[in-house]
């Protein structure tokens, strides 16, 4: 079942609503009963902003991917005051040891699942040069570099290694 976008008039599916108010209008308030915060702590309080590739995230240790992975990242990174956006691709629901949990963190606005017709790479990338942020994978993007490679910095990519801790190498 398809809805109207209030703000920019789309047709979106009726599940996708508040990831696209995430993406396009950058906000969760997608009707008048229902407000959510994305984040637990204010705006003013991060020194920066991420992308983070969540589906790359998930899958750091091999199959099945793991939510655990993208939970741990995102618990470093507001530790360290860093704001994480977090995109994982539509398939990955289908795929995760915990799609119930998943679903949960999408619903609650902390990780925004691409559309089914998207490559999330494409809207990882996308989203790092609208907010001018560095994006945390181990991904290197090579067959999107000839076509991002003059308005991104691929240089810039965050690698992380995930044991009892979470280890990011700039």
């Amino acid at each position: 079942m398809y809805v109207k976008c209030r703000i920019c008039g789309k047709s979106i599916q009726k599940l996708q609503v508040e990831n696209h108010m995430i993406r396009f209008h950058g906000n969760v308030a997608y009707s008048n009963k229902q407000t959510r915060k994305t984040q637990s702590i204010s705006k003013s309080a991060y020194r920066e902003i991420v992308i983070v590739d969540g589906t790359n995230v998930a899958y750091h240790t091999g199959k099945p991917p793991k939510i655990s992975h993208i939970k741990k990242v995102r618990a470093a990174l507001i530790k360290a005051k860093i704001k994480p956006i977090i995109f994982v691709s539509n398939a990955l629901r289908y795929k995760i040891d915990d799609p119930i949990e998943l679903q949960k963190l999408i619903n609650a606005g902390i990780i925004i699942e691409t559309e089914p017709d998207r490559d999330d790479d494409l809207a990882v990338i996308e989203e790092a040069i609208a907010k001018r942020a560095r994006i945390i994978t181990n991904d290197r993007f090579l067959q999107h570099r000839t076509i991002y490679g003059t308005k991104y910095d691929f240089h810039n990519l965050i690698r992380y290694s995930i044991n009892d801790k979470v280890i990011f190498f700039r």
